[in-house]
């Protein structure tokens, strides 16, 4: 019997234990500060006014059970532990927890009734840093483990696009068990962190722990900069979003529904019933009154495609297909002017700021569904508004994405294609 050779994912889980455990041992004769233990709760509620869910065989669509005024009652709460060891090894374990129930709330037949408690456990951060040079301000830290990291710090709930968002398809996730002021992502890998002056980099090696297929390897870099002893700063960064994958197969799926190709200089996708989908979509619109033509021009453009890949298709093998896939660069800029320095407000009591973020989801265009990179570009602006001692924290943001597909990970999650999730039949 021979041995399974190791995985990506072993091998780098075992290289992170390695490392967290030669730096323990290190200072296994040193002194240990432990910090307070913290000790936190959450109450969040609030109504959803109106939402789609998924029908039972997991697909989102208009046509399904819809959400109205639905009411939300999250409660967690969490213990965190912090260490510091020698003043170099910086040690962070935390556990929490969130009750919830599931939407819709009513009897269906799928769950034989949704109104039972869910309870979500388990680790809020596990992580280990160890600081190299001054103690007090080390010049570069390096470790690793599961835990929040967040690189704008203005951000109250929108932004934060470099972890929290994909490429391809591209899509926006805010929150996650929870909604509000849930403003970091989860990690899991290696962190490292150099300080010079006013320049602060900090590199990332990830594993994918949310959104299959899942376990690939990310790469990023997040640098910012202070200007005007902080009145302004400055943040860039990318993510290489599945740089390494574990399973090629899964990453890249190579299936004719998630294949383009190139015909006498024009791209096609490669599943016809899209263009079934668009041509019945333009053709007509049957209510219970009449039949409303919409636009026969659009309708017989799409026919003509249809029947071109009626021809091609069966010979797909021919075709010189492409895949399209889920890997790409995430880039992302922002900016943050403290005004009340300008103004000599106490930034602790009375934080006044503008800010802003932009980002590029998936820098490569891709044909048919992925052309315009600025079609896949979120900004997000906000302020800090002063309220002189009666709110600790006043915050306003906005956020504008000009995608013309649903904000879904459906089609990645449910079918493992790197394709965005567009209307089914004849939907609008």
């Amino acid at each position: 019997m021979t041995n399974p050779k190791p995985s990506m994912r072993q091998i780098a889980s075992a290289a992170m234990l390695l490392i967290t455990g030669v730096f323990a041992r290190a200072e296994d004769t040193s002194d240990i500060v432990y910090q307070p233990l913290k000790f936190g709760g959450l109450q969040e509620f609030g109504g959803i006014t109106h939402g789609v869910v998924a029908n039972d065989a997991g697909v989102v669509a208009s046509r399904n059970p819809q959400l109205r005024g639905e009411w939300v009652d999250h409660f967690g709460t969490f213990l965190e532990q912090d260490a510091l060891v020698n003043r170099r090894l910086e040690l962070r374990l935390g556990m929490g927890g969130i009750f919830e129930f599931p939407k819709p709330e009513h009897p269906i037949p799928k769950y034989g009734s949704s109104m039972f408690k869910m309870f979500f456990f388990g680790p809020a951060v596990a992580k280990a840093m160890y600081g190299f040079g001054d103690p007090e301000h080390p010049v570069f830290s390096l470790g690793g483990g599961i835990f929040p990291f967040k690189y704008n710090p203005d951000a109250a709930d929108l932004g934060e696009y470099l972890f929290r968002s994909g490429p391809y398809p591209s899509y926006i996730m805010t929150g996650g068990l929870t909604f509000i002021n849930d403003n970091s992502a989860y990690l899991q890998g290696f962190h490292a962190n150099l300080h010079l002056g006013n320049l602060s980099l900090d590199g990332m090696l990830t594993t994918e722990n949310s959104m299959p297929p899942l376990y690939d390897w990310s790469a990023a870099l997040v640098a910012n900069y202070r200007l005007m002893d902080g009145v302004v700063e400055l943040g860039a960064g990318v993510n290489f979003k599945r740089l390494i994958p574990v399973n090629d197969k899964r990453t890249q799926h190579k299936v004719l529904a998630n294949a383009y190709f190139s015909k006498y200089g024009t791209e096609y996708f490669g599943d016809s019933s899209y263009y079934v989908n668009n041509r019945n979509f333009y053709a007509q619109y049957v209510d219970v009154a009449q039949t409303v033509i919409r636009d026969s021009a659009q309708a017989a453009n799409y026919q003509r495609i249809l029947d071109s890949l009626y021809v091609w298709l069966p010979d797909s093998a021919n075709l010189g297909l492409n895949y399209y896939t889920p890997a790409g660069a995430v880039v992302m800029a922002r900016l943050s002017v403290n005004l009340g320095k300008l103004l000599g407000l106490d930034g602790e009591k009375n934080p006044c700021k503008l800010f802003a973020e932009a980002a590029v989801l998936g820098w490569k265009d891709y044909p048919v569904f992925y052309e315009d990179k600025w079609k896949r570009a979120p900004v997000m602006v906000g302020a800090h508004v002063p309220t002189f001692g009666v709110l600790d924290q006043l915050t306003v943001q906005f956020e504008y994405f000009n995608s013309p597909w649903s904000n879904s990970t459906y089609n990645l999650g449910a079918k493992n294609l790197g394709l965005p999730t567009y209307p089914d039949g004849n939907e609008a």
